[in-house]
This record gives C-alpha cells, sequence and structure tokens, in this order.
C-alpha cells in the first residue's frame, strides 16, 4: 500500500506540472498575440480608407436614403435603394467627415438627376455614379470624371452625357479632356482656387485614335451659354489654359465674375501685365475697356468677337506704342481711343523717345486726321495704322527701315505718301484701299527686300522721287 500511495503522488505530481506547462504556454501566445497587435496597430502606415464593417447591414446607420458606413478617416457613403432623384451628400456625420462614396455606389439609379458632393469627399469608388441620367452636379473639381453622367446611343451611334450643368465647389485644376462627351453643357461655375485648365478639357468630340466608334454629336464643344467664376480680374486672367474653356465660338456668352456679368465698361486691374489669349473671347456685351499701363501683352484673340468701341489706356503714348499684340485689342473698326484721358483725334504727335509703333497701335481711330512720327521711330509694324478713315496727312521720317503688312489699309482719305530711300522692308498691302493715294518713292527701283504685293492695289507710284 505504500509503495502504491507514494506511487501515486509521484504520478499527480507529473499530471500538475504538465497542466502548469500547458497553462504557462497558453498565456505566453495570448500575450505575444497581443503584443504583436498592438505593434501593427502603432506602426501600420496610413493607406487609402478601407471600409471596416462594424456592423452586419441590419445595424449599418441610415441618413435620408443613404447608408453610412465607418472609414479610417471618417465615413464612407452608400445608396440605400436608387430611387433618388436628388442626392445631397453632407460633408460631416456623427461628428466625423464623409470622406468616401463606395463602389457602384448610385450606379443604374434610373431617376438621379441632380448630387451634390461635399468637398470633404476624396475619393470616389468605382462605378459609382454608372449610367445615371445626372442633368446638374456640384462637386469637387476631382470628381469631375466620376459624376458627368451616363453615355446615351441612339440608333446604334453614341451620343454625348446629359449633364447641363456644373458647379466645381474646389480644386485647382479642371483635367485634361474633363468635359469629353458633355455635348448638353451650357452651365459652369468655376471656384477662385482653380489655376490652370487642361488641354481640350471642354472639347467634346473624342479623337478616331482614342475612341473609333462612331458617334452622333451635336457639337465639337461644349455649348456653354453661361459661365460663373467666383474670383476676380486678376485671379482669371492669371489661369493657366484660360483659352481652353474660352476659345470656342459659344454664342451669346455670358461671363459672370464674382457674381457680376461682365458686360458695358471692363476694367483691367492695376498690375496686370498680361492678358491672355481668349481672355474675353465673345464677351457680346463688353462694349469699353481700361486698360491700366502696367500691360505690356495682348495675347491671341483675347477681346475677339467683343463689341468694344472705346478703350482708355492710363499711361502714355510712348508706353502704348511698345504693347505687343494692340491687334488683339483693336481689330475692327470705328473705335474712340483714349490715352492718358485724352481722345486720339485730329492730330496726333508722337513722342520723340519711341523708335517702334507697335502693331495695330491706331487701328480704327477714324477721328484721327494727321499724324506727326518723329525721326526716333525705326518701325511702323503691321495696321499700325489701318482703318484711319479721316487720315489725310502723313510723313514718314527718314530714319524708318521698316513698314509692316497692311501698315496704312483702308485709310481713305490718304491722296499723297513719300517713302524714303532708308526703308529696307515694306510688307505686304501696305496701302489696301487707299483708293486716292499716289505713291513716291525716292528709291529709284523696288528693291528686292520689298514684298512683292506691297503694292497690292497698284496705286500710282513714282520711282526716283526727289523731295523740294
Amino acid at each position: 500500500m505504500e509503495r502504491n500511495y507514494v506511487k501515486s503522488v509521484n504520478t499527480g505530481t507529473k499530471t500538475i506540472s504538465v497542466k502548469l506547462f500547458l497553462c504557462t504556454m497558453l498565456i505566453c501566445i495570448s500575450v505575444g498575440t497581443l503584443i504583436l497587435g498592438i505593434c501593427f496597430l502603432v506602426i501600420k502606415p496610413k493607406t487609402e480608407p478601407i471600409i471596416d464593417y462594424l456592423y452586419d447591414d441590419s445595424d449599418l446607420p441610415e441618413y435620408d436614403g443613404l447608408i453610412y458606413t465607418q472609414v479610417v478617416d471618417g465615413y464612407c457613403v452608400n445608396a440605400k435603394d436608387k430611387t433618388a432623384e436628388k442626392v445631397i451628400i453632407p460633408a460631416e456625420y456623427n461628428g466625423l467627415p464623409v470622406v468616401k462614396i463606395s463602389d457602384n455606389a448610385f450606379s443604374d439609379s434610373e431617376s438621379l438627376t441632380s448630387v451634390t458632393i461635399p468637398d470633404s469627399v476624396t475619393h470616389i469608388g468605382k462605378y459609382a455614379f454608372k449610367n445615371c441620367p445626372i442633368i446638374k452636379a456640384t462637386i469637387p473639381a476631382f470628381a469631375i470624371s466620376a459624376v458627368v453622367g451616363d453615355l446615351a446611343e441612339e440608333n446604334g451611334k453614341l451620343l454625348g452625357t446629359r449633364i447641363k450643368n456644373i458647379i466645381i465647389t474646389s480644386g485647382t485644376e479642371i483635367p485634361s479632356k474633363a468635359f469629353l462627351f458633355c455635348d448638353n453643357l451650357t452651365t459652369i461655375s468655376i471656384p477662385k482656387t482653380i489655376t490652370t485648365i487642361g488641354e481640350d478639357a471642354f472639347n467634346v468630340k473624342p479623337s478616331k485614335s482614342e475612341y473609333p466608334f462612331e458617334t452622333n454629336f451635336k457639337n465639337n464643344y461644349c455649348p456653354l451659354a453661361e459661365i460663373r467664376y467666383a474670383g476676380n480680374i486678376k485671379t482669371w486672367l492669371a489661369i493657366d489654359g484660360l483659352n481652353y474653356l474660352m476659345s470656342q465660338y459659344y454664342s451669346n456668352l455670358k461671363l459672370f465674375i464674382n457674381d457680376k456679368e461682365l458686360k458695358g465698361e471692363l476694367v483691367v486691374p492695376a498690375g496686370v501685365s498680361s492678358i491672355g489669349a481668349y481672355a474675353f473671347h465673345n464677351c457680346t456685351s463688353l462694349t469699353s475697356v481700361v486698360i491700366p499701363n502696367s500691360v505690356n501683352v495682348i495675347n491671341n484673340s483675347a477681346f475677339s468677337g467683343c463689341n468694344i468701341n472705346k478703350i482708355k489706356y492710363t499711361g502714355d503714348i510712348k508706353s502704348w506704342c511698345s504693347i505687343k499684340g494692340l491687334g488683339n485689342l483693336m481689330l475692327g473698326c470705328t473705335k474712340q481711343l483714349f490715352i492718358n484721358d485724352v481722345e486720339i483725334k485730329g492730330e496726333l504727335i508722337i513722342p520723340n523717345n519711341v523708335n517702334s509703333i507697335s502693331g495695330s497701335a491706331f487701328y480704327g481711330c477714324t477721328n484721327l486726321t494727321s499724324v506727326e512720327i518723329p525721326s526716333s521711330v525705326l518701325n511702323i509694324c503691321d495696321s499700325a495704322f489701318s482703318c484711319c478713315k479721316c487720315l489725310s496727312e502723313l510723313k514718314i521720317p527718314s530714319n524708318v527701315i521698316n513698314i509692316g503688312d497692311f501698315a496704312f489699309s483702308d485709310c481713305v482719305k490718304l491722296n499723297s505718301v513719300i517713302i524714303p530711300d532708308g526703308v529696307i522692308s515694306m510688307g505686304k498691302s501696305v496701302f489696301d484701299k487707299c483708293d486716292l493715294l499716289t505713291i513716291k518713292c525716292e528709291t529709284p527701283s523696288q528693291p528686292s527686300t520689298w514684298d512683292k504685293d506691297w503694292n497690292g492695289d497698284n496705286r500710282p507710284v513714282i520711282w526716283g522721287y526727289q523731295p523740294e
């Protein structure tokens, strides 16, 4: 009995030791797992918000037909059903921002025509608005491609999207080809934060190499009738790529800057040095413009299609004559030009410190009757005095070496002009439509450096003329 008792005790001790060992191992494993989990959470890098399903479907929060799921940085939104006509996604839910719209969130919502996305949203899932007939969208710039709407078909041909009104609320860039297929877009609102407009952003038709299928678009570009910009004239002119928005031939375009329609007189702010290409193209309600003396270049078609008949320049004649691209403002007859509050009419005396008269500098000054050009002038550029219909007295000084294309064209009252023998270059059609003019050239014959069509209207020419 004694031996058996001792043996039993020894066996019991071994059993207890095994149990203690197993318990210790389990505790170590649990603690290790807990430590690893804590380390993972601490050092895990921040990535794109990933949906963290905290509840089953029955417990998901719901608000006005929207379902909210908590994600890393806030909430992700989805549609409870797809019957809404108008969806307004709030910027915040339960004190946290709404940051994401899930994949397929509103896809195939056949009644959805209006959507508002807050600036808090930073990610839109795939096909979130696929096949939605959206007409109006209030969205950040990055969301444009996700929301512009579905493509319609008619008789087997691809038509454009249905969207008509875009309100961009934030962002710095409107991407290249942003509104491809948007051949119904008539109104756009642009925030003052936009600094860049991408190439072909408002072109409708794709290239054949990109989209080889047949299309049936009504327009080659978005048929915009109203553009609203939330900044001011100075920031408008600073937008890079403004020509991609304004270069299209919109009819009866209305441009609003800071909620005010550009019509009547436009005052370009002091400090602006350049007026961009197509900046005010086809703003047909503009009739007058004030140009500050800080401007040194006016780019291609900046004022084409406008009905400007009065121009006020705050500088002097010398600085006016040095501005590049004046033709992009002055082209078109019957204009009143005021320089430093004095109208250019009657006799014009150009200061003797001017060495070049810029292209189209006095184009269309119909009240100008005579011009006194100083000996300091070397260049009279293209169309400098074109369409000065009352100009009858003109003396070109002997130091002039270049006279540009159409420099004095359509000066219908000009009857005599002397060309000094120092003129090396003569452009084409310099005296086009000067029907009363006789041209007196001091050089004995036409120099080879003159354009062959310099006298395109074949006005009478006296070669080898000797002034008295």
